[in-house]
């Protein structure tokens, strides 16, 4: 290894014994502290360890180690954590300059004990620099270096069992270019979806059984394979039914052709398959979609409801304006008793049908000794008309004054529509709207609570435990069921980066509960069993659907498939059990992942 020199190198080289050495290869070792007496020790301790050969660097600042890992390679790091105000950033600047190093955090007994410290994460080991000695740097050392290799080792089995595994799904096929016959092993038929007993015997046969939007481009990459004599690498969709099915990988290889033989493609067919990212955007995409639909939905019916009540209230102002308008005020002070209408003498102009009213006569002195005299009291002069300060009213021919022959007209007959049969109808609507619950609505109407509590029950601002005592608030004053909430370690569930998941479940669970279990009474648990978290809801409904046999394909609960593909993701399980004589338990499994760990001890 070359020599690389630092600001303040202090490099040595310590032959071990024989007798103590296992191996007889060289560790180097990477030192990044400030302080010279805890360098001197750590040097010291080494040299006295049961170590082989190694060779350890010393670097006084992080720059100048970061400088030294870019042309250089070491085994591990000693890195003293009290030389740093961001333990984490400092960790985090060694991991993106060497990933596969292994990293032993050394901090001091008044460091370890503050409150404010934690545990920065990719450290694959710790020591105090006051229990240094030969003994244990040797066993921490080795234990590391001996974990590495076991991880180094488990990620190449990985990848030669996958490749043995990718290549036991392939399948082999080859063209004869100058006869255009194609052979596909059993794999190969497997891969394509074609029965053995009926071979493809050329080409043409294979680029049919591809999706018609594929076969072109296929057919295109094939000549221009033969053309070029060069290897031909595609991808293609079968063609199921007319639709797009599952995807193929078709790679090959060219080989010229002999004095005896022709030049063929050889080469291997695999199929493709999704990995979990794929069906998990596609699951989200596919929630996604029915948050938008049900929003629309939503949105649609709230349309409709405010433009009904706005029809009620239109319709119950103009009947209240069209009582007053027909019913004057009375005045004040009772009127002067009014003559009897004079009724004219019906002439031959009236009868030949003018039913064009009268002149008025003028005040004047009778005009005929024919008529009657006028009462005593219409003989003193009459006080003229009051003003009421209302306008006229429109005259309204009456049964004395219509022609003769026609039917006297009514009020009904002055309305085109009924207007309080017309209100009463509307409202019916509304509150019939109102009352009938929508079978995919969510359960809990929030709008109960009050406008200081007004939004829906959040983790990320009421933390769990408040989030879910408010989801229980809104679920019994809006049904009738009694919910009852226990939670074991309340301080670490806060802790918990999956919480959000956890009361997403929680939710989804409760809604079963609400809208299809028939139940009165629910209990929910939440509590730790060992490295997982148990929530657990129990109620006493009508049970199990017995059409549900299974929680993995359900179409008809789209809810708990969601959970349990969720949960499956992050390592955990959704199981439905039924209770006797009635009732159900759904019980979720969450592995443990806190954010702080001194949660642990809350």
């Amino acid at each position: 290894m070359p020599q690389i020199q630092s600001q303040h190198p202090d490099q040595l080289s310590d032959p071990i014994s024989p007798e103590a050495s296992s191996s007889s290869e060289t560790l180097f070792l990477l030192s990044i502290c400030r302080d010279e007496d805890d360098a001197a020790a750590l040097r010291a301790d080494l040299k006295r360890s049961g170590l082989g050969e190694y060779k350890i660097q010393r670097c006084v600042n992080l720059d100048d180690a970061l400088q030294l890992m870019q042309v250089c390679g070491f085994d591990l790091a000693f890195i003293r954590l009290d030389d740093f105000q961001n333990h984490q950033a400092a960790i985090e600047l060694v991991r993106q300059h060497d990933p596969e190093l292994a990293i032993v955090a050394l901090t001091s007994h008044r460091l370890l004990n503050s409150r404010e410290f934690q545990m920065p994460s990719g450290v694959d080991g710790n020591c105090r620099l006051e229990d240094l000695s030969p003994t244990l740097v040797s066993n921490l050392v080795s234990n590391i270096l001996g974990q590495k290799r076991d991880r180094i080792e488990r990620q190449r089995l990985k990848q030669e069992l996958s490749f043995a595994l990718e290549v036991g799904e392939m399948g082999t096929w080859s063209l004869d270019i100058e006869t255009g016959r194609i052979t596909l092993s059993k794999q190969a038929y497997q891969a394509i979806e074609v029965e053995a007993s009926t071979p493809l015997p050329f080409l043409d046969d294979l680029l049919e059984i591809a999706y018609p939007p594929d076969q072109d481009r296929l057919k295109r990459l094939f000549d221009l394979s033969i053309e070029s004599q060069g290897d031909f690498d595609a991808k293609f969709r079968l063609s199921r039914n007319g639709e797009a099915g599952p995807s193929l990988h078709v790679s090959a290889i060219y080989r010229p052709g002999g004095p005896r033989t022709h030049p063929t493609l050889a080469g291997l067919i695999k199929r493709e398959q999704a990995s979990s990212e794929d069906i998990q955007s596609k699951i989200e995409a596919a929630n996604e979609a029915i948050r938008k639909a049900l929003a629309l939905r939503d949105e649609a019916i709230a349309t409709a409801s405010k433009e009904l009540e706005s029809l009620a209230q239109n319709l119950k102002a103009q009947e209240q304006g069209a009582k007053q308008s027909a019913v004057p005020a009375l005045p004040a002070e009772p009127l002067p008793a009014a003559a009897p209408p004079q009724i004219p003498p019906k002439t031959s102009e009236t009868t030949k049908g003018d039913s064009s009213p009268p002149p008025e006569k003028e005040d004047g002195p009778p005009q005929s000794a024919k008529e009657k005299p006028l009462p005593a009291s219409q003989d003193k002069p009459q006080s003229p008309p009051r003003k009421t300060g209302l306008p006229p009213l429109a005259s309204v021919p009456s049964p004395e004054t219509s022609a003769p022959g026609a039917e006297p007209v009514t009020e009904d007959q002055t309305l085109g529509i009924d207007k309080s049969h017309a209100l009463q109808q509307v409202l019916r609507s509304i509150n019939k709207q109102k009352g009938e619950p929508i079978e995919d609505a969510f359960p809990f109407d929030f709008s109960t609570e009050t406008v200081s509590n007004y939004t829906e029950p959040s983790p990320q601002n009421d933390g769990f435990i408040g989030a879910a005592k408010r989801l229980i608030d809104i679920t019994q004053n809006g049904h009738d069921l009694a919910v009852t909430l226990s939670v074991d370690n309340d301080g670490a569930i806060e802790s918990e980066r999956e919480r959000d998941l956890l009361f997403e479940i929680l939710k989804e669970l409760l809604t079963n509960v609400v809208k299809h279990a028939r139940a009165t009474e629910c209990i929910i648990a939440l509590f730790r069993d060992e490295d997982d978290w148990v929530l657990q809801v129990e109620d006493d409904g009508v049970g199990l659907e017995n059409n549900l046999v299974s929680i993995s394909t359900p179409l008809n609960k789209i809810g708990l498939f969601r959970i349990r593909t969720k949960l499956a993701l992050k390592g955990g399980q959704l199981d439905l059990t039924p209770t006797f004589p009635k009732g159900l338990i759904a019980r979720a499994r969450l592995p443990v992942y806190l954010i702080n760990r001194g949660a642990e001890r809350a």
